[in-house]
This record gives structure tokens, sequence and C-alpha cells, in this order.
């Protein structure tokens, strides 16, 4: 899988979650193909609004109206992400269905035949990470939540957890040691940032369950801490012990195959899905952890 459309791209002062590259893609083919007001309806079904004065440097009407619908959002949050993807899909499916309907020597109905540009779009979407399919655009991660997390770490800029991010999905199917050792880096990075925004100096002697256990214990996700009147409560408990559980697994699997231990030398069996269910373990546990986070502010 191709790195570049992975993991949130540098624009300005903000990590975006989608490409300068497509974004620019995309701008030049509602340039090409639209009107002012095709190209406001095809954001504005999104909810998305220009936002006037921000883009007077571009050049060009309808690119300036692009550009301002583009900087009315914020790129480093996966809801804004998502709907301009959205956007993106929606044009994708108008020009399949040209696609299908044309003819492949007649005159196109706008400035590129559509079967070529659909075939352009896909291998770029593909480059950037991302699949197209019936109308939607979704993002090909090792997990799901590693989009979330990447916005996560972007809103609260924490660069070494976009790293970490970037090196698991680059290796975990090429990689699997390497990969589960990350996946363990990824959830200590996580709980010390958290720890250090929240005034708590982390004792270097902590072992990485304890580490855990601490940030769980800032968080008041240790199941002694849920309120004895709360609804369900039981249930609850049973859940917040089980992220317990998330953490001692992950430290199990590092000691089992991780990078950091040298392994028998005749180990064998170690595959891209044992480094999958580290790294699904690891982004479910920090995802949980940093929405936890920033919804107690």
């Amino acid at each position: 899988m191709s790195e570049a459309g992975i993991l949130p791209h540098v624009m300005g002062a903000n990590v975006s979650l989608v490409s300068p590259r497509l974004l620019q893609a995309f701008r030049e083919h509602f340039v090409g193909s639209g009107v002012l007001r095709t190209i406001e309806d095809a954001f504005a079904a999104q909810g998305i609004r220009p936002k006037p004065g921000s883009a007077d440097d571009v050049g060009g009407q309808r690119r300036q109206l692009v550009e301002e619908c583009y900087r009315s959002l914020d790129l480093s949050d996966m809801r804004d992400a998502r709907r301009i993807l959205a956007v993106f899909a929606a044009e994708l499916e108008g020009i399949e269905q040209a696609a299908a309907d044309a003819d492949e020597d007649g005159p196109p109905p706008y400035g590129e035949h559509p079967r070529r540009a659909l075939r352009n779009f896909l291998r770029l979407l593909d480059r950037e990470g991302l699949s197209y399919e019936r109308g939607r655009i979704t993002f090909n991660h090792a997990t799901p939540l590693v989009s979330e997390l990447s916005s996560h770490a972007a809103a609260l800029d924490l660069p070494n957890v976009l790293e970490q991010l970037r090196r698991l999905e680059a290796i975990t199917d090429t990689d699997p040691r390497l990969a589960i050792g990350t996946a363990k880096e990824l959830v200590e990075t996580v709980c010390k940032s958290i720890l250090g925004e929240r005034g708590t100096t982390v004792d270097s002697a902590w072992d990485f369950p304890k580490l855990v256990g601490e940030v769980r214990r800032a968080l008041r996700l240790l199941p002694d801490q849920v309120d004895s009147d709360r609804r369900g409560k039981q249930a609850i408990k049973r859940v917040l012990g089980s992220l317990g559980s998330i953490a001692q697994g992950i430290n199990e699997l590092r000691g089992s195959y991780g990078t950091g231990h040298g392994p028998d030398g005749r180990a064998r069996g170690l595959h891209g899905r044992h480094a999958r269910l580290a790294v699904g373990m690891a982004s479910t546990l920090a995802t949980f952890l940093l929405e936890t986070h920033r919804e107690q502010g």
C-alpha cells in the first residue's frame, strides 16, 4: 500500500487527512467540467459552504469557489475529511455513469473522456490509500480505526503518534515482528502524551500494563471508578475491565513475537495476521483513550 495517502498530510499549520494532490485533482476537474452553480451545488449537498475571501490568490472564479469550499473545512478532522470525500464520490458516480453511456470514440461531454477520467481518478485514489465503489470513497487502512486515531493525533499535535502510524501502515504485512513492537510503542506514546497533558509525571520504572493502568485511572476508566448508581454498571465494569486485557494481550504478543526480544532461532509461524491483530488491539485501545481524553477536555 502506498504510504502517501494513508496518514495525514501537512498543509500549512494543519495536518490534512486528504492529500493536496487529491484536492488539486478534483479542483481542476470541477474547473474544467462545471459552472459556478453546479460546483456550489456539489459541495452544498454535503453541507459545505464556501468561505468568502479565503482564496483570493488562486485565480479564476471556479477555482476560487472550490478553494473557498476546501478552506471552510478542517481536513485534519475525520468528519470534514469524510464530507469532502463524499463530494468527490458523488462526482465520481456521475463520471462513472457518463462513462457507461459514452461512446469510446465519440466526443466527450466535457474536457476529458469520462472513461479516461474515471481510470485516472481510480489510479490516483489507489496511490492515496483510498478506494471507490458504488458511490463511496473509503480509506484502505490495515484497521479502520487508524483513520480515527490519525484524526485525534493530528488534532492534539502528536507527531510521534502520526509517525508510528505511518510506520505501521507500511510494515504490517511486510515485517510483522516490527509491526507488533511498534503497535506497543504506539500505545505507550499515547499514554505518555495523555498523562503529560494532565500534568502527571511518568515513572520510568512503570511497565506497560502499569502505564496503561495509570492512564485509565486518570481518565476514570477503571471498573472501581464506575458510580455505584449508574445504570448498567456491571456491564460498564466488564467493558472497562477488558481495556486491561487488551493491554495485557498487546504486551504478551510483543513479548512473544515483537521486536526487542531475540526469538528462538527456529521460531516459525509469524504472519501478517499476527501483526494485524496487534495493530487492531493497539488502535482500539489508543483511539478510545484519546477520545476519552479529548471529551473530558
